[in-house]
């Protein structure tokens, strides 16, 4: 029955029957081991039959955990995730919001900044008053950051994903820095939050074209080292049914 078993799996996945989430529970249950002897007997009719009734059973539970998750968890329904357990593969959800890394207007370079303890940890270091333990921070003195965001209207119906989901990831976005203060990056700051909202599902406009419309240009000749020393400007919007808003 081994030799069996995996050679039904390999057909399974061939023939793309059940997608592979599922596999690992099905080729456990006798249904397979009925399977092969079925496909020995050559009566194909009825295994296709029992492995689409195994699929849907487990596609009707995979569905029922994954709505149990986005409702309970803001972060599954807001950016999905994947589900992997220690027995159980859950699969895999995709969050209707999906954020780009930032990346700088202008090259930078990281600068090192030395720091001591003096603090003695243990008796030895107290008889010791020569200890020194060195370290290192790195900080950029100046840097503005460009970053983009995506929401699909589609994915948000698929997880629950609502307006007022919608206002808290705003709210989170404009005050992350102001609650993680650290010593190398103590004065991070969001500048502006600019929205493009659609009045269809399917968009109103391409968002490559949307996010051409904001422009940042350095307006003096020296490294910048504020916010001042860039100039950001939204150009007129063509899109009719395109809603630009700033909130921050």
């Amino acid at each position: 029955m081994e030799l069996q078993q995996a050679y039904a799996h390999k057909k399974l996945v061939n023939d793309n029957i059940v997608y592979q989430p599922l596999l690992d529970h099905l080729l456990g249950t006798a249904k397979i081991a009925e399977a092969c002897y079925y496909h020995i007997a050559g009566n194909w009719g009825y295994v296709a039959g029992l492995l689409k009734k195994a699929s849907q059973e487990g596609l009707s539970k995979l569905h029922e955990i994954q709505k149990h998750m986005c409702k309970e968890y803001f972060d599954v329904r807001t950016f999905g995730a994947v589900m992997i357990g220690k027995k159980e593969d859950l699969g895999h959800l995709t969050g209707p919001c999906q954020l780009s890394f930032a990346e700088s207007i202008d090259p930078v370079i990281a600068e090192e900044v030395t720091i001591t303890r003096k603090a003695a940890t243990n008796e030895k270091e107290e008889v010791d008053k020569r200890n020194q333990t060195m370290g290192a921070k790195y900080i950029i003195p100046y840097a503005l950051y460009k970053g983009y965001g995506h929401i699909s209207a589609h994915l948000a119906n698929q997880t629950g994903f609502d307006e007022k989901d919608l206002d808290v990831l705003f709210e989170a976005i404009i005050n992350m820095f102001d609650f993680d203060k650290a010593a190398s990056r103590g004065e991070m700051a969001l500048r502006q939050l600019i929205i493009f909202k659609h009045q269809s599902p399917l968009r109103n406009a391409p968002s490559h074209k949307l996010f051409d419309l904001v422009r940042i240009n350095k307006v003096v000749d020296t490294l910048p080292r504020s916010i001042y020393d860039y100039k950001i400007e939204l150009l007129d919007n063509p899109y009719e049914n395109v809603e630009i808003m700033t909130i921050y």
